[in-house]
């Protein structure tokens, strides 16, 4: 080490074979490999580095790190963090209370002095990621003088353009939001937006007088929309090119099956590029496709194909001019679903959204990206994210903040600082979708999907011999809050339903009519659903789930006992007929049907499916398929795992608004187009193998479908007077 007065610092660090380069910023393993770091746990590594075998308390660290910021202590526990996985174990000693010790011996040479014509080198963004140092050889004198004139022209060029820029586009936080403004009230709704780069032109989805949507282009301040794709399929996830030049969006045949399309942004011939397959774990989950810097790619969500039946879904990328497409090779488990990419501007960085089969909510993550998008490490969570579902990522210019949606917060991530609210959004009647970002010169703009909504439970009479809807619908059990969920109890005089009213999603149970509701659970969960009476009607099961936790299966007893946790799965489908089981799912490679026994929790994987219910005459077990439409059967004699599957009907289908209740004779169940709209409940008769339309299905239909004993009643949840879906433009102040 140079120590002493007057003495410079090395210009290369050495030490178990990884080279640490102060001028370049730059981390090579021992392969030579760059290794990419933050930019805090670079500083970290080179101040522990330079004072290696000394103890560094954590307030030098902190001081050093953060010298005009005050941020908690997480966050330097985050840096180490992050360099003990790229380095290994053994390099940084923790002394306990008081800080870090580098412990690896360092060797240092070189001398900046003989190197001061090469200028200093910028700092690079926060996450680096430069190529493999180049062998070095001797070369001549005069041709080492021109080396070293070109290396200052290109690094005068480079800094240069940093100051031309990166400088000038260097990001602020997000300030108040200053003002809302409508900027559509079309009939029907209005979703997904996206902003030119400009700022100017807002691009969304269109969906008029409940048909399929279209994409259209809208002049900010105007209210005449241009019409840009012409149907034949769902056209959602706009997404403009970063030159301004295109929109990529996606064009929605059926439930699983999609296209990536590219139109020109002032209308023209729709091209397709890829066909694609897709599960929507999330109606929030836009966007789902993002360009590269150049507008030369697109990145996407496709399942892997190999092998057949993967339930991998990973992110893709294709280049527009030749068509060839690949993964991208993220590090993801079988089960694992990325999908709403966000890149930055120098495509260093990559943020997407990962969902678990299983978890109805995913996880914040950020990967590192090398030359041509390749990998660089596994990706990392984004710490400290709230719950709820993460969706509309957004990054800023520098690439320092990542702005996002969960719930009604708008969030976002400072890369040095952490995670903050930025605003939340009073939404009362309303429920916030997709949201958009851009900056221009006159501050930052976000555009915000608001649907209108008040979810209640609606009665309709049916004449239980035609099995046809007589009569308009009535609301029967109303609130400010969300009503989803209703399940008559056997005998019909009680009816279990989930609501919100009481500031979280809990079951509650009431009279048929819906008269003295009452709160039954109080768990501390984000989603509480699928009800299900046991046939004595004692008992109520349902399902919770919590961000990045396992959904759980309770029973309560409507005696008066606090809800028994039952064990791991999902979305119980019914009781057997004697009490002992409850079907569930059973979420791994494949989604499996699972016989669930109470009070144990033993679970038994039985077949392939969801959602399964035995009949009443207790001969069959229906049940669905994700992503393959139909509702399914097995015989339940002997064992239904070994009983050949027949398939009933085809427009069914098991997404987030499936539902069905076997009945004596039949099934009513919610219907389906074959683009996975829905369109109607509907009745299908065991005898005659045919099913036809009960009740229209309103605009508005939501999660839940019920029967009474007797089959004159049907009840359902929705917002009947939907008032459709708009987009809201929030202006930021300047902080």
């Amino acid at each position: 080490m140079a120590t002493g007065p007057g003495a410079r610092p090395p210009l290369l660090y050495g030490f178990g074979g990884w080279r640490l380069d102060p001028r370049r910023r730059l981390l090579t393993d021992p392969s030579g490999e760059a290794a990419a770091v933050t930019a805090k746990a670079y500083e970290a590594l080179l101040l522990l580095v330079q004072r290696s075998g000394e103890l560094v308390s954590r307030a030098e660290l902190m001081r050093a790190l953060w010298p005009t910021t005050i941020v908690e202590e997480n966050n330097l526990n985050q840096a180490i963090s992050s360099l003990r996985r790229t380095l290994g174990e053994g390099y940084i000693a923790t002394v306990a209370g008081k800080g870090y010790q580098f412990v690896v011996p360092v060797t240092a040479g070189g001398d900046f002095a003989a190197h001061a014509d090469a200028g200093r080198i910028a700092d690079a963004p926060p996450y680096v990621s430069l190529p493999p140092a180049a062998r070095r050889r001797r070369l001549p004198n005069a041709a080492m003088a021109i080396g070293s004139a070109l290396i200052v022209l290109a690094i005068g060029v480079l800094l240069y353009l940093a100051r031309s820029d990166f400088a000038s586009v260097r990001s602020k936080p997000l300030g108040r939001v200053t003002r809302v403004t409508p900027l559509t009230t079309f009939p029907g709704d209005e979703t997904m937006p996206s902003f030119s780069p400009d700022g100017t032109r807002i691009a969304f989805a269109w969906a008029r007088d409940g048909g399929d949507s279209d994409i259209y282009v809208l002049q900010v301040g105007t209210s005449d929309p241009v019409r840009l794709t012409q149907g034949g399929g769902v056209s959602r996830d706009p997404a403009w090119s970063p030159d301004g030049t295109q929109i990529a969006f996606l064009r929605q045949h059926d439930p699983l099956h999609l296209d990536l399309m590219v139109v020109p942004a002032i209308g023209g011939v729709e091209r397709k590029l890829q066909a694609v397959r897709m599960t929507f774990v999330s109606r929030e989950g836009s966007p789902r496709v993002a360009w590269t810097p150049d507008s030369h790619q697109l990145i996407f969500t496709t399942q892997r194909e190999v092998p057949a039946n993967s339930r991998q879904f990973e992110l893709h990328v294709i280049a527009l001019d030749t068509r060839s497409e690949r993964p991208l090779k993220i590090a993801q488990h079988d089960t694992e679903y990325d999908t709403s990419p966000a890149l930055t501007r120098d495509g260093r960085r990559l943020a997407f959204v990962r969902f678990r089969n299983g978890q109805r909510l995913g996880s914040l993550m950020v990967q590192d990206l090398g030359p041509d998008l390749a990998p660089l490490g596994p990706p990392r969570p984004v710490p400290h994210v709230e719950d709820g579902v993460p969706h509309s990522l957004f990054w800023s210019r520098d690439g320092r903040f990542l702005r996002f949606l969960v719930g009604t917060d708008i969030l976002e991530w400072n890369i040095d600082v952490g995670v903050r609210t930025v605003h939340t959004i009073p939404t009362m009647s309303l429920t916030i979708g997709a949201m958009a970002l851009v900056t221009t010169d006159s501050g930052d703009h976000a555009a915000i999907t608001q649907v209108h909504s008040n979810v209640d439970i609606w009665s309709v009479s049916l004449d239980p011999e035609t099995h046809v809807a007589v009569g308009p619908p009535i609301a029967r059990v109303a609130s400010t809050s969300y009503e989803l969920h209703p399940r008559f109890s056997p005998d019909g005089h009680s009816l279990a339903f989930i609501s919100g009213r009481s500031g979280k999603s809990a079951l509650w149970v009431a009279d048929a009519d819906g008269a003295h509701p009452r709160q039954v659970s109080d768990l501390d969960q984000m989603v509480t659903g699928f009800p299900r009476w046991s046939p004595d009607g004692t008992r109520i099961a349902f399902h919770t789930s919590s961000p990045n936790s396992e959904r759980m299966i309770y029973v309560v007893d409507l005696a008066g006992d606090l809800p028994t946790k039952l064990g791991g799965g999902c979305c119980p489908g019914g009781w057997s007929g004697d009490g002992r089981y409850l079907y569930v799912g059973d979420f791994a490679k494949i989604d499996s049907v699972a016989r669930m026994s109470v009070p144990g929790g033993q679970r038994e994987r039985l077949f392939e499916g969801v959602l399964a219910a035995e009949t009443p005459d207790g001969k069959l077990l229906l049940y669905a398929k994700d992503p393959e439409p139909g509702l399914f059967a097995r015989s339940l004699q002997g064992n239904p795992a070994q009983n050949p599957e027949q398939k009933l009907l085809d427009d069914f289908v098991a997404g987030p608004l499936a539902a069905y209740i076997p009945v004596k004779r039949g099934v009513y169940y919610l219907g389906y187009t074959p683009g996975g709209k829905p369109r109607a409940f509907r009745y299908y008769d065991f005898s005659s193998r045919s099913a036809h339309d009960v009740l229209a299905a309103p605009r508005g239909v939501s999660l839940g479908l019920t029967v009474s004993p007797d089959e004159r009643e049907l009840l359902y949840s929705a917002d009947q007077e939907n008032a459709g879906a708009d987009i809201a433009l929030f202006d930021f102040a300047n902080p």
